[in-house]
């Protein structure tokens, strides 16, 4: 009966650490519009939600029940480690497909600015005098 203690000990464990990863991610989300998170939130939300009450009923389990809750309940906990890792692995993707948009973006503007100052000097250069010359007004 101790290693079943032991199992559900390691599950309960286990699934505090999950409901505070999602509880951090929903705070780092909250207000946020953000459709992609959210749906994802949900999803995790359901699994953890599955995860939960299977360890309430393998808990509540007698002697003769554990075994196929046991089972069940390692699928129900594959299923919630999975779906931690899916969006943790969607969340890369998406970052790194933002990285690149911002880099793109930031590189366009760069040429553009370059191609002005090319094809405007004395404008540019009055611009940035005039620049200079407030900036070093307001921080005196």
């Amino acid at each position: 009966m101790s290693t079943n203690n032991d199992y559900l000990n390691d599950l309960k464990a286990e699934l505090s650490s999950y409901g505070k990863q999602l509880s951090k991610i929903q705070s780092e989300f909250k207000g946020k519009a953000v459709p992609h998170a959210e749906k994802a939130q949900k999803s995790l939300k359901a699994v953890l939600d599955e995860a939960t009450e299977s360890y309430s009923k393998l808990k509540d389990a007698s002697e003769k029940e554990w075994e196929p809750l046991k089972k069940i309940s390692v699928k129900a906990f594959e299923n919630l480690k999975s779906s931690f890792s899916d969006v943790v692995e969607a969340s890369s993707e998406k970052g790194e497909e933002y990285k690149k948009k911002v880099e793109a973006y930031s590189e366009e503007q760069a040429e553009r600015i370059s191609e002005y100052i090319g094809q405007n000097p004395l404008k540019s250069i009055l611009f940035a005098l005039g620049a200079g010359f407030i900036i070093g007004k307001i921080t005196k």
